[in-house]
């Protein structure tokens, strides 16, 4: 099971110079290696001596610059499916309203170029997902306004430090000890490494950080920075799954999700309804985690097994614009498969 936790540190001003600088370099080697192995299509072990040598990065630095070129290019490809799934559900839309649309012929046209138009991105998207991928580093929202400033600040402000198994801390260029992070940067930067301390997490993060580091799991780093000085630290490994109970010798907790609300049912060992209850999903950032750690707590102080949906949100969001914004938005808040 994989685990990120997050934290925001405000390094002084020489180290947050130093750390623009390297993060600039290695978001231009992500784009860089984007372009050459998914637009130019050049072997990785090519690309990889050429961006090396090109940037004075080392190759633990390429490992993530390739790992974001990786997320890049299948978000680009996941979006194309998404947007294809949307395109089929609107147009069979379209097709159920043609017979009323008879009786109104400005509806009838504007709804026949509404087709035309859809069947039109239909035939050409599966073409062009098989093609190269196109991807516009900083988001396409601020260069459309024209502030080129601001795009090229949120193009530059991210860089990944890939973690390695077998490695000191997990990491070889990014390793986390007694709350100091030290980065080891590239020949460019005009030191070899950087320490940003008062990197902490909540005590029961904190644990889990520190098995994982002491067990040599790869534990990879984002670098971000942010406004007014603050740079965000997400930290990602690989946590041991925890065992999972499926004998209802004791019953269950059954959830069922709602657009408003998750309904909660306690059953027993012989099928019957113990009880009820509805968990509220409301309009926060952080409602779909409390919704859970609620439900999985009800199951465990009743020593129960939780039994969920298989849903499959992929499918289920190709239809989020029939179904409401509320929905949607809760919908959103989940992983798909």
């Amino acid at each position: 099971m994989t685990t990120t936790f997050v934290t925001v540190v405000r390094p002084p001003r020489e180290d947050l110079t130093v750390l623009a600088s390297v993060v600039a370099i290695l978001a231009c080697a992500a784009r860089t290696t984007f372009c050459w192995l998914y637009q130019k299509r050049l072997k990785p072990a090519h690309v990889k001596r050429a961006v090396c040598a090109r940037f004075g990065i080392l190759a633990r630095h390429w490992s993530g610059c390739r790992a974001v070129a990786q997320q890049n290019a299948r978000s680009w490809r996941e979006g194309g499916r998404d947007r294809l799934a949307m395109l089929r559900q609107r147009l069979r839309r379209l097709e159920e309203r043609w017979p009323k649309d008879r009786l109104d012929p400005r509806r009838r046209r504007r709804n026949a170029v509404a087709r035309r138009k859809a069947e039109t991105a239909i035939a050409r998207l599966p073409k062009e997902l098989r093609g190269r991928p196109r991807w516009c580093f900083g988001g396409c929202r601020l260069l459309r306004r024209g502030c080129l400033a601001a795009w090229r600040r949120r193009r530059d402000s991210m860089a990944l430090f890939c973690g390695e198994r077998g490695k000191r801390g997990g990491n070889e260029v990014a390793q986390w000890s007694d709350g100091r992070l030290q980065l080891r940067l590239p020949q460019g930067a005009g030191r070899q490494h950087l320490v940003l301390g008062g990197v902490t997490f909540k005590p029961a993060q904190q644990a889990l950080v520190e098995a994982a580091v002491e067990a040599r799991t790869p534990v990879t780093w984002t670098v971000k920075l942010l406004a007014r000085g603050k740079v965000e630290l997400c930290v990602t490994f690989d946590e041991p799954e925890p065992t999972v109970s499926s004998d209802p010798v004791c019953g269950a907790v059954a959830a069922d999700l709602n657009a408003t609300h998750v309904a909660v049912a306690d059953i027993s060992a012989d099928g019957r309804v113990l009880g009820a209850v509805r968990l509220p999903l409301r309009r926060h950032s952080d409602a779909v985690w409390r919704t859970a750690k609620a439900l999985v707590g009800r199951a465990r102080s009743a020593g129960r097994v939780l039994v969920l949906e298989n849903l499959d949100l992929r499918e289920t969001k190709s239809w989020l614009r029939s179904c409401g914004k509320r929905f949607a938005d809760v919908l959103s808040c989940f992983r798909s498969r």
